[in-house]
């Protein structure tokens, strides 16, 4: 299977670390992305998604100077985000499933370890071009499918949410 092209996907980097950021765009640009943006701090990428499209987000939670946990909070808010169905890349130094619990309850969509690499981003981007994820809509929680595989169950015991389908037909109405 040939791999798809990134060309017309528009990224950006949130990172206040401009050594990272560069590391971060270095390795978009070799998987054929052309619009990569950069942004330092949360009120910077709030400005920048409200002025232009964005396709994906990646955010380094590496750094100590960028709230990562708040950045997901702030792009989950429907009140505070105009896009709060965009893809975000968590960027994670020294992964812990407790960090990887945190992040992907307040919406995360992937995650990418320390240090990186041509093959790993590769493989998010296909991932999320080629197998996106429903996305949820409840009280409790906003953000993509956790679930990554389809399980056949006898009887579904969770509760009744909105995926992303579901929601464009209530907005219609």
């Amino acid at each position: 299977m040939s791999m798809p092209s990134f060309a017309a996907i528009r990224m950006l980097i949130v990172d206040p670390d401009a050594s990272n950021a560069k590391s971060v765009l270095a390795l978009l640009r070799d998987c054929g992305v052309k619009e990569i943006n950069v942004s330092q701090t949360i009120p910077d990428m709030l400005q920048h998604l409200a002025a232009q499209r964005v396709d994906i987000i990646f955010c380094n939670w590496v750094s100590n100077n960028l709230p990562a946990l708040d950045l997901l909070k702030c792009v989950r808010n429907p009140k505070a985000s105009h896009n709060y169905r965009i893809p975000v890349i968590m960027i994670v130094s020294q992964p812990s499933i407790e960090q990887i619990t945190t992040a992907r309850d307040l919406g995360a969509t992937e995650f990418l370890a320390m240090p990186l690499s041509l093959k790993a981003m590769e493989r998010v981007l296909t991932s999320l071009k080629l197998r996106p994820r429903d996305f949820i809509v409840d009280p409790a929680y906003i953000g993509p499918d956790r679930r990554r595989r389809k399980v056949d169950v006898a009887k579904e015991r969770r509760g009744k949410s909105k995926t992303a389908a579901q929601n464009k037909e209530t907005e219609k109405a």
